[in-house]
């Protein structure tokens, strides 16, 4: 990383405004939408603004399921967003709020011997967030494989930014 930058770590909340990101302790199904729709906050840390690196996803009950973390500048949805635990099915005009899509595969989750979570990190290069004031950008995460977590606290996602020192 160059000297010049600095790291910045970002929790994904619920659209509410509560942390952490909390989801059903009940079954997913492919495609189905995991904790409704979150919110990622950040404040003006920079005059040079963020730029996404990277998205890391803690799981307590090491399950290890792919997710797509669907990225958006404003709230999807307007008045209806799409609920936990129900399908993905975006309407077009949040297509037009999409900025981006990183998927997190099974294969990336990595455990100590030992551990007590796995995490997998996905690095991203091609997302860049403006930063000129405090904001907040909007994900849903999307299951890609049938799941049953253990507790409402299994899933810490997390998004990685590099700032302008």
């Amino acid at each position: 990383m160059d000297a010049n930058f600095r790291v910045v770590r970002l929790p994904l909340s619920n659209v509410d405004g509560g942390l952490p990101f909390v989801i059903q302790a009940a079954p997913y199904l492919i495609n189905d939408v995991v904790g409704g729709l979150g919110r990622v906050y950040y404040k003006h840390v920079t005059d040079g603004g963020l730029v996404m690196r990277g998205v890391a996803m803690r799981d307590t009950a090491k399950k290890d399921i792919p997710y797509d973390l669907h990225i958006y500048k404003s709230a999807p949805g307007g008045s209806s967003p799409i609920d936990d635990n129900d399908p993905f099915a975006p309407s077009v005009a949040d297509g037009d709020l999409e900025i981006g899509i990183v998927t997190i595969e099974a294969g990336r989750y990595k455990t100590v011997s030992g551990g007590a979570y796995s995490k997998a990190y996905k690095e991203i290069t091609d997302i860049e967030i403006d930063m000129e004031s405090d904001g907040e950008f909007y994900v849903y995460l999307e299951c890609l494989a049938a799941v049953t977590p253990i507790s409402t606290a299994d899933l810490l996602p997390e998004f990685v930014f590099w700032a302008n020192r």
